[in-house]
C-alpha cells in the first residue's frame, strides 16, 4: 500500500500538540511507502514517528520524497519568446505596472496555500512602508478548488474580502 501526502507535515513540536496522534502515525504507517513531495515534510515526519509515535514493531514504512514542480527550464526558455514579450508588454499597459514592483502568486484556492497570509503580509509591507505606494503592486491569481466545501467557500471570501479592504485602504 502507497499513500503520496501532498500537504505539509509540521515539525514534531508542532505535531505532537495534535491529541490523535497517535492513531494518525499509525494509520500512516500502515503504508509499505509514504511519499511526501519537499523533503523537509519527510524529515518532520520521521521525527515525529521518532518523538512522538506510537510504541510498536519496525513498522516498515519507507518514507520517501518524490519532489514536483513546473519545468523551470522550460519555461524560461519561453520568456524571449515574441509572443510572450508581446504578451507581458500588453498587460504592463492594461495594468499600468510600467516601472513598477510586481509581486504576483498564482496558486489553487486552498488553505495549505498560506494566501490570506501572504496577503496580510503585503499589507503589513505597505503600512510601514508608505514610501512605495504606487510602486509596489501585488497580483494574486487563484484558481478554485473543492468549491462544493463550505471551508473552502469561506475560504474564498476570506481571501476575496482581504484584497477588497487593501485595495479600498490603499
Amino acid at each position: 500500500v502507497g499513500q503520496f501526502w501532498h500537504i505539509p507535515w509540521p515539525p514534531a513540536e508542532v505535531f505532537r500538540t495534535c491529541p490523535w496522534r497517535e492513531e494518525i502515525l499509525t494509520g500512516l504507517l500502515g503504508n509499505d511507502l509514504l511519499g511526501f513531495h519537499v523533503p523537509e515534510f519527510g524529515r518532520n515526519f520521521r521525527d515525529a514517528v521518532a518523538r512522538c509515535g506510537p510504541p510498536g514493531p519496525d513498522w516498515g514504512t519507507v518514507v520517501e520524497d518524490f519532489p514536483i514542480s513546473v519545468d523551470y527550464d522550460g519555461i524560461s526558455s519561453l520568456a524571449d519568446d515574441p509572443a510572450v514579450t508581446e504578451t507581458m508588454a500588453d498587460l504592463v499597459r492594461e495594468y499600468d505596472l510600467e516601472g513598477r514592483y510586481v509581486g504576483f502568486g498564482l496558486d489553487r484556492l486552498d488553505y495549505t496555500k498560506g494566501i490570506p497570509e501572504r496577503l496580510a503580509a503585503y499589507r503589513r509591507f505597505l503600512e510601514e512602508n508608505p514610501d512605495y505606494l504606487g510602486s509596489v503592486v501585488f497580483i494574486q491569481s487563484g484558481m478554485p478548488s473543492r468549491t462544493q466545501l463550505q471551508a473552502y467557500q469561506d475560504l474564498g471570501f476570506r481571501v476575496e474580502g482581504l484584497i477588497s479592504d487593501i485595495n479600498e485602504t490603499f
